[in-house]
């Protein structure tokens, strides 16, 4: 497809199972996948660029995750939970009573160990230990035939250094680690809109 000199050269793929009206989609290993993302507030601090030539732009980092679907659905419910930090069935997470409870990094068991495993992904990617930090994040499933499906994972952030500590924390300890794999990668800045009359990215260049 070709318009106003842009020139299509890469596209994939992705869809998302059929949900109730604001209901949180589901991912391919069965969990709700885009619970934690930020409100409007949190997104003028941590999405939208600062006032300026930057305002309402914002840095995509894309990632394509394989996912081991097999694998995963042979463990135990309890351990999958473990290994996300969330309950399989409502997505609260092990912490909580509902979805959109505020993951309790620090609570622990009577035995000293946390009730949110250390290697649990939503532990790890907690925005308590990035300084509050959020990234508006939207994830498509894909399936590319036997041995090739996964996740189209998008995030929104203003500061792409954000991605880098996340993920970072996630190379390192992730639980989920055995049962992905990144194959694809890429970093693009969005531009602002445009305004009535206007070009994208005039701003930018004034």
């Amino acid at each position: 497809a070709r318009a106003a000199g842009a020139t299509a050269r890469w596209t994939q793929s992705g869809f998302l199972a059929r949900t109730a009206g604001g209901a949180t989609p589901r991912n391919l290993f069965g969990f709700k996948d885009g619970t934690a993302n930020p409100d409007g507030t949190e997104s003028g601090q941590w999405v939208w660029g600062p006032p300026g030539p930057y305002e309402h732009g914002t840095v995509l980092v894309y990632r394509r995750i394989r996912m081991d679907t097999a694998a995963f659905a042979a463990l135990p419910v309890d351990h999958q939970e473990q290994v996300m930090g969330r309950r399989a069935g409502d997505g609260a997470p092990l912490t909580g009573t509902a979805e959109h409870d505020e993951p309790d990094i620090y609570a622990k068991n009577p035995d000293g160990s946390y009730l949110i495993p250390a290697t649990a992904h939503v532990r790890l990617s907690s925005p308590r230990l990035d300084g509050g930090a959020r990234m508006l994040r939207r994830g498509y499933n894909y399936d590319d035939g036997p041995g090739d499906r996964g996740l189209l994972f998008c995030a929104f952030m203003r500061d792409p250094a954000q991605f880098t500590r996340v993920q970072n924390r996630l190379a390192a300890r992730d639980a989920l680690n055995t049962f992905i794999e990144h194959t694809a990668s890429a970093v693009a800045y969005v531009l602002p809109g445009a305004p009535e009359g206007g070009t994208l990215g005039e701003g930018l260049f004034g």
